[in-house]
């Protein structure tokens, strides 16, 4: 029975097939998520987003960092696949850009920052100019003789010298601004 704001009321007849439907989800029903909770007192279909929801977006937004708001527009069509989150993000370390959900590795966007290193993922410089790209650029072997010695490598070495994760990040993290 729908009950408003995308709730719907299910009753059960038989006490096996709602301890399996309460135990085996989250469903996926026609490619849409679908959670099923035993009611509860507190419940109300007027609420638009339940109490446990909002609590697990702030945990999810703390990761990032210090959560200020949340965008609640994810209902109305406009971001339907996703949620917007205003946060204080230290700038200072490498941001995260990707953080794994009940073992799904869901990619974080950024909106308004304009310099980005893809490959420290730190703000503030690009991965051309990169300080922790120059010093993997730097390496030391052993020669014959058992010495160590520091190799310098030419641009044409670096690719193959710095192993990085190359999906960690990318142009991808940013938001793109629609005019």
């Amino acid at each position: 029975m729908d009950i408003d704001n995308g709730y719907y009321l299910a009753k059960f007849q038989n006490l096996t097939d709602l301890e399996k439907v309460l135990s085996q989800g989250p469903w996926i029903v026609y490619e849409q998520y679908l959670t099923v909770q035993p009611w509860s007192i507190e419940f109300s279909p007027l609420q638009l987003y339940p109490d446990m929801v909002i609590k697990i977006l702030w945990e999810i937004g703390g990761i990032i960092g210090r959560v200020a708001k949340l965008d609640f527009n994810t209902n109305n069509g406009v971001r339907d696949r996703f949620t917007r989150m205003a946060a204080y993000v230290n700038l200072g370390k490498a941001l995260i850009s990707q953080i794994l959900i009940n073992g799904v590795l869901q990619k974080i966007e950024y909106e308004y920052l304009p310099t980005v290193c893809f490959s420290c993922g730190h703000y503030g410089y690009n991965q051309e100019i990169c300080p922790n790209l120059v010093k993997d650029q730097r390496r030391t072997t052993e020669d014959i003789t058992g010495e160590k010695m520091i190799q310098e490598n030419r641009p044409e070495q670096r690719e193959s010298t710095v192993i990085t994760n190359s999906n960690a990040y990318g142009p991808w993290m940013l938001v793109e601004r629609r005019n």
